[in-house]
């Protein structure tokens, strides 16, 4: 699981406690989300591979994502996950449920 990756000494903004915020995020706004389980996958993911100096991180932390959840997780929902962690890097926003208040939160 990702939560490993955030507990690296080298990480300062992107740690537990992002997570834990965001994820706070989301139970509070439970009610507007229409898959609450996909967005709580993508905020676990979301900066899972993070390196200041590269520019492809949500990119590899969605790869990150297809690869452990796959077969854990059906296509359509997988591939939802997938393009809100890349819809942080801030470059596109996909026209998916959630995907908005997921970039803006993260």
């Amino acid at each position: 699981m990702p939560d490993l990756a955030y507990t690296a000494s080298d990480r300062h903004d992107h740690d537990l406690s992002h997570i834990d915020a965001l994820l706070a995020l989301a139970r509070q706004h439970a009610s507007l989300l229409a898959d609450r389980e996909v967005v709580d996958a993508a905020i676990w993911f979301h900066d899972a591979i993070y390196d200041t100096r590269r520019n492809d991180n949500q990119a590899k932390s969605a790869d990150l994502a297809v690869e452990k959840l796959s077969g854990s997780v059906a296509n359509d929902r997988l591939g939802h996950i997938a393009a809100m962690i890349r819809a942080t890097a801030g470059h596109t926003l996909p026209d998916l449920p959630d995907a908005n208040a997921l970039r803006d939160c993260a």
